[in-house]
């Protein structure tokens, strides 16, 4: 347990992008035409995937900060390494708001899909900035939980001694 409280950097990035992966190769891909046919409007379907990846990034970030020690010193090491994983790999997908695959649209309009270090970028800022936030939230209420306590234990101690 000490090992992995001294490795939370690493594998915070790392669990977020396993799992990314495989719900994005595993439940999106296959699961496409599917999801497009329930979807009405067409923007629902996109809704809901984006509110799947914010609740992965940020229940993984609130375990490493609650189980692991995740702090904001450790978290410019964890976006790095995040930028690393992503640039190794990054299978086309929609990943919050950046679609890192080509597309063929309206009128022969033809994109191309975006370079993996673009897409990685981009897919970085966005998680980083959703964990900084989750680290900054959390904490903060961990801190304001802590400090109420100890106003309680002191009160209780007034009262008794």
């Amino acid at each position: 347990m000490a090992l992995l409280k001294k490795c939370n950097f690493i594998l915070l990035p790392v669990a977020i992008w396993t799992i990314i992966f495989l719900y994005n190769s595993f439940l999106t891909k296959p699961m496409s035409e599917f999801f497009l046919s329930i979807s009405n409007p067409s923007w629902a379907g996109f809704v809901v995937h984006t509110l799947i990846q914010l609740t992965i990034i940020c229940g993984l970030t609130v375990i490493a900060i609650k189980y692991f020690g995740f702090n904001v010193k450790r978290f410019v090491f964890s976006v790095l390494m995040m930028y690393l994983l992503f640039a190794a790999y990054s299978c086309p997908a929609i990943y919050l708001f950046v679609y890192t695959g080509g597309w063929s649209g309206f009128w022969q309009q033809h994109q191309q899909p975006m370079p993996f270090w673009e897409a990685s970028m981009l897919i970085t800022l966005q998680y980083g900035f959703v964990m900084l936030i989750t680290t900054l939230i959390v904490s903060a209420i961990s801190k304001k939980d802590k400090s109420a306590d100890n106003n309680l234990s002191e009160q209780g101690e007034n009262i008794n001694g």
